[in-house]
């Protein structure tokens, strides 16, 4: 019915435009528009308008830094990226699912139990239909629900899952997936401890913003000796001030795969045409050694990195995180600066501040720089 423009929504009635086309969604627990797995139906408005990203001050009322941080606050949405978040411009009604749907799981070995809740598991017959797969290919299951729950079995090495949560006529209520890369909201806990944390940190990294410790990127292509790349100018210049600064400071993280905007992007798409193939595990090793190694070649000084890849969404994310040179004498080869990260910048220092700096480190290696 708001399809064909029949129904008024309080005070607004919808009209079909002629170029006007409704798109419908399912999503599942893990979703960026609710807190519950559900559908959503949305129509892009022709020429959306713009907003003004001002400062909402008035007596009385709820002060907001900004308009992102305010529509953040006032729509509730699980993830919002502001003036670069794809939805920006569109109509959406959201549709939870409370007829049915996966409400937990329970993993112990291979026996993977589900919970199932809503209001029509004791009215109709519900089924879980899915498959798994490993080096032997896929493996269909389909078991019915009872009481709530259904026990499905499933070997523990297996990285990827799928299954939907049907009736007996067809009828789809839920699905569920997972992979090495995560999981659409409830998961195997296929992560490890060591995984999770990293994942906790990209978060928190993207709540905050960049910063004195903080720094986003989009894909890098790592600097290519071979084929004549050029150092100044390029995103892997930025990277080596960054680190340079970074380890001349309290040290911090570089996440590739990040907007400015605090989006999580990932470098999927950007490393499968630099690696000429799929965005796997030998394309993603291939990658961080370039990476490690280009740094490794242009920074001098006691710099101490790790680089490692986690999932974020099912998005690959790098991090470098890099520990703070006690001597703070760290510099890009062949260049007599220092850089220092103040704030989100990464600055230049003066001579004197170079002195003063390495003296307050107790360095005896200042002469380097002379």
């Amino acid at each position: 019915r708001l399809e064909s423009g029949l129904t008024p929504w309080g005070e607004f009635e919808f009209k079909p435009a002629i170029d006007q086309q409704w798109e419908k969604d399912k999503l599942t627990l893990k979703n960026d528009h609710m807190e519950s797995a559900g559908h959503i139906l949305s129509v892009r408005f022709p020429e959306p308008g713009s907003i003004t990203n001002k400062v909402l001050v008035e007596p009385g009322l709820p002060y907001y830094p900004s308009m992102d941080e305010a529509l953040k606050s006032w729509m509730e949405l699980p993830i919002y990226h502001g003036t670069s978040d794809g939805r920006n411009g569109e109509l959406i009604f959201l549709f939870p699912e409370v007829r049915a749907y996966f409400s937990g799981i329970d993993a112990d070995g291979d026996c993977v139990d589900v919970q199932v809740d809503g209001t029509l598991i004791d009215k109709v017959c519900l089924l879980v239909n899915g498959a798994w797969w490993d080096k032997g290919g896929i493996h269909h299951f389909e078991h019915k629900v009872v009481g709530g729950k259904v026990r499905l079995s499933i070997p523990p090495h297996v990285q990827r899952v799928e299954y939907v949560l049907i009736d007996d006529l067809g009828v789809l209520y839920d699905y569920q997936y997972e992979d090495e890369r995560g999981h659409a909201g409830l998961g195997r806990c296929t992560q490890n401890s060591e995984e999770a944390v990293l994942v906790e940190l990209v978060k928190d990294a993207i709540n905050h913003g960049e910063g004195e410790a903080v720094e986003y990127k989009p894909f890098v292509v790592p600097l290519n000796k071979k084929k004549g790349g050029k150092l100044c100018g390029s995103k892997f210049y930025e990277i080596l001030k960054t680190v340079s600064a970074f380890s001349n400071n309290k040290g911090g993280s570089v996440f590739i795969g990040v907007s400015d905007e605090c989006a999580i992007t990932g470098i999927d798409q950007e490393l499968a045409k630099w690696a000429d193939a799929k965005p796997d595990n030998e394309a993603i090793n291939k990658y961080l050694t370039a990476i490690k190694s280009g740094i490794r070649d242009h920074i001098i000084g006691a710099c101490d990195l790790d680089i490692v890849v986690t999932f974020v969404d099912s998005k690959i994310i790098v991090i470098i995180d890099v520990k703070a040179d006690p001597d703070k004498t760290t510099y890009i080869r062949d260049e007599k600066v220092l850089y220092y990260r103040r704030g989100s910048n990464n600055i230049k220092l003066r001579p004197d501040e170079w002195s003063n700096l390495i003296r307050n480190s107790k360095s005896d290696v200042f002469n380097v720089f002379n």
